[in-house]
């Protein structure tokens, strides 16, 4: 039984729909703004992009508001030209996660270039760019591990903390999503949510 539950949570992080949801929020924030949300930022913007036959509305009706937001516009000002706001963003990219996305300069500024309005064009190509493979592939641990902290926890994470469970998916047992999962699922802060007794610990993660 408890194997299947960690299987299950696993699960839901690893599906196509997490991606199309969850992660996308994550990646708004990191391909444009350059950092991870916090955990009081997330629950109201993953709220409003959830799976489902409106799945692509809500994605697109996001992406129009969050360029109109504040803190993009304090980092990619309205006064900016279609390619200086393209430069810029490839460039949040490179430093934020270490992939340059420059090949696909020109096809931004395409695409950019061809929609209605500011708004429109800023929506599409950061659309383009956190939807990027390369960019997802670079960022699916550090999602993954973000989530936990969220998921379990309900609470920002300690970067120490962070930092170690990235290395450990990444470097010391790479892609050992369960294993991860079952460290959360077995924490006394993860059961102290739920009653004063602790029922699991490491030892019923060995081998996984």
């Amino acid at each position: 039984i408890h194997r299947r539950r960690l299987d299950v949570s696993a699960a839901f992080f690893v599906e196509l729909e997490f991606q199309e949801t969850g992660s996308f929020i994550y990646r708004f924030y990191k391909s444009s703004l350059g950092r991870l949300p916090s955990y009081a930022e997330f629950l109201p913007d993953r709220a409003l992009v959830v799976g489902g036959p409106n799945l692509e509305q809500n994605k697109q009706a996001f992406a129009l508001a969050w360029v109109q937001r504040a803190a993009f516009l304090a980092k990619y000002p309205a006064t900016q030209t279609g390619a200086q706001f393209v430069d810029a963003l490839i460039a949040t990219v490179l430093q934020a996660s270490g992939v340059n996305l420059s090949a696909m300069r020109d096809t931004l500024l395409t695409e950019y270039n061809g929609q209605p309005n500011q708004n429109a064009g800023r929506a599409r190509v950061l659309r383009l760019v956190s939807d990027a493979q390369a960019f997802q592939s670079a960022e699916y641990n550090k999602a993954f591990v973000m989530m936990q902290y969220f998921g379990y926890l309900r609470r920002d994470f300690d970067q120490a903390g962070y930092d170690f469970w990235l290395n450990v998916v990444t470097n010391v047992q790479p892609g050992n999503y369960r294993g991860m999962v079952c460290a959360f699922a077995t924490s006394a802060e993860y059961q102290y949510r739920f009653g004063t007794t602790i029922t699991r610990g490491n030892a019923d993660c060995s081998g996984i």
